[in-house]
């Protein structure tokens, strides 16, 4: 999983210092949670990293962003399903 992680912008996401906090955790430690998780950005580079990940967020969108990319290890999307999904939005591929 080497994809870059998407820009969601809120005051305070940890973007820039996921890796840092990252090379932090103890090196016995196995399991992490991210309890005021927002954009997910630190979930996201921990998951990549093989911990295991448990995220909580009081707003409903980043519970539904920790669902599909923190929580979910099965399904993925291609180009063609995103541009699908985009064209049925009427929406631009970026």
């Amino acid at each position: 999983m080497n994809k870059k992680y998407p820009k969601i912008n809120y005051i305070g996401n940890k973007e820039k210092i996921a890796s840092w906090i990252c090379d932090q955790l103890p090196s016995d430690v196995d399991t992490v949670a991210d309890v005021f998780s927002g954009g997910c950005s630190f979930a996201y580079e921990a998951k990549k990293r093989g911990y295991r990940v448990i995220t909580n967020d009081i707003l409903a969108i980043n519970y539904q962003i920790a669902l599909a990319l923190i929580e979910n290890n099965h399904e993925t999307l291609n180009d063609d399903d995103v541009a699908m999904i985009f064209q049925a939005a009427r929406m631009p591929v970026l």
